[in-house]
């Protein structure tokens, strides 16, 4: 039909009822505040400093958020086809404040549960060291004297790595050549791969030094497991540190989901941090003096009067009301019937008109669903858009109105493209026709 007509609100009240007049304009839910640059010239009157306050709110609502995220990681909720269109469920005011009242508690919980995450991604990933651990002591295992041995009262012991192609006869024959002496070494292959062989070497302390050289001339690499146990023995260590891993974190996972049960409280807690967040920011905004601060708005000129009262009436304060110029940026707020109402979403896809400008959507309404259903033209597919649309409508009224409006106006397409359908003759395109002379061998037309 039209741009709603907006007028401009002053409002100056006591400081003592910020906090409640903020509230009250949020649930009235007409009144978009705006920064009035003629207030910058108020003398006494200046902004306050919000951001500790906003920086608290704003950690509670995301601890609100993550504890949420790992609620849903870990405990899913079972959701039908239909869930999104649900919409929010609707809490009494004073209810939310009473549980609010609790927040601390609402928030250590958000705290633990995060932390619990934490704490299993941490396992998670200390299992997974564990493994590679683990992995690199399996070409060990056949070696019975624990890593941390490197010599005896006459003996040194070197353990490592050397290339893939030494095997135990080159590997002698490099020592000797190298040392140019026949040394008594004691050798042993543990193992061998394709990406090393695996050996202990003990050679008296007098010539281990030589014995070392020439074994690192052939491409020796000591190994940097320290370890007080065999191979064995360690591996089995490291399998029983992942399985009292693995058991913490079943019993993480356990709380996490118990846990789950309170993720309503979590919401409304969120929404609450949410609100009052949207409200700090706001009054950081405000001009305020030692006892009063004021604010300016935008107001639909037909709900002015009401809301003018409303504030009066419930506070101690001074409101004044005047007509919107050319220099305000005013909100632009339509106003149409049932019918055309469901178009609005395609006008804002577009850019809604200002505010002066004339509104479109009526016009643009019919002559949407008209050519929509004359193109479609289908008089079955329309019957069953149009049925489907207003069952939704009317099995989800808490819908968001964005999706609200979609439904609406595919209802009324729907409508259209019956009508058209008849007038040409399609139902299912031509699946009367097609299924006559296919089964029955007869020509039948709906005209």
């Amino acid at each position: 039909m039209a741009v709603l007509q907006m007028q401009k609100i002053g409002i100056c009240a006591l400081k003592k009822d910020r906090q409640e007049i903020l509230e009250k304009i949020q649930t009235l839910g007409t009144i978009e505040l705006s920064d009035d640059k003629s207030l910058k010239e108020l003398d006494g009157f200046v902004t306050t400093d919000t951001k500790e306050v906003s920086r608290e709110f704003s950690k509670k609502l995301s601890l609100t958020e993550q504890a949420l995220e790992v609620m849903d990681t870990f405990s899913p909720e079972t959701k039908g086809m239909f869930s999104s269109l649900e919409g929010k469920p609707l809490i009494d005011k004073e209810k939310l404040m009473q549980e609010m009242q609790n927040a601390k508690a609402i928030t250590e919980l958000a705290e633990q549960v995060i932390s619990w995450s934490k704490e299993y991604s941490e396992n998670k990933a200390l299992v997974a060291k564990i493994n590679e651990k683990i992995e690199g002591l399996k070409p060990w295992q056949e070696l019975d004297i624990p890593f941390d041995l490197t010599e005896t009262k006459k003996t040194k012991v070197l353990i490592g790595t050397m290339p893939p192609d030494m095997d135990e006869a080159k590997i002698h024959e490099l020592v000797q050549k190298k040392c140019d002496e026949e040394l008594d070494i004691d050798l042993e292959v543990v193992c061998m791969d394709s990406d090393a062989a695996y050996i202990v070497v003990i050679a008296k302390k007098d010539v281990s030094g030589k014995v070392e050289d020439a074994l690192r001339s052939g491409g020796f690499a000591k190994s940097s497991l320290g370890y007080d146990k065999t191979p064995r023995e360690q591996i089995e260590k490291l399998e029983n540190d992942i399985d009292s891993t693995n058991q913490a974190n079943v019993e993480l996972e356990n709380r996490i989901i118990e846990s789950a049960e309170n993720r309503d409280k979590l919401r409304e807690a969120g929404d609450y941090f949410r609100m009052r967040l949207k409200n700090v920011e706001v009054t950081g905004e405000l001009k305020q003096s030692e006892r009063t601060f004021v604010m300016t708005g935008f107001i639909p000129k037909d709900k002015a009067s009401r809301g003018k009262e409303l504030l009066e009436g419930s506070f101690d304060c001074v409101i004044e009301l005047a007509d919107v110029t050319d220099d305000d940026e005013a909100p632009t707020v339509l106003k149409n019937n049932a019918f055309s109402s469901s178009a609005e979403g395609v006008l804002e896809s577009y850019g809604l008109p200002k505010l002066r400008d004339i509104d479109p959507t009526k016009v643009m309404s019919y002559f949407y669903v008209f050519f929509f259903g004359m193109m479609l033209s289908d008089a079955a597919y329309g019957l069953l858009m149009s049925i489907g649309c207003f069952i939704v409508l009317k099995k989800f009224p808490k819908m968001e109105d964005g999706m609200k409006k979609m439904l609406k106006l595919f209802g009324f397409c729907g409508l259209s493209t019956l009508f058209w359908g008849v007038m040409f003759g399609g139902y299912f395109g031509d699946a009367p026709t097609v299924i006559a002379k296919t089964f029955f061998n007869k020509d039948f037309t709906i005209k």
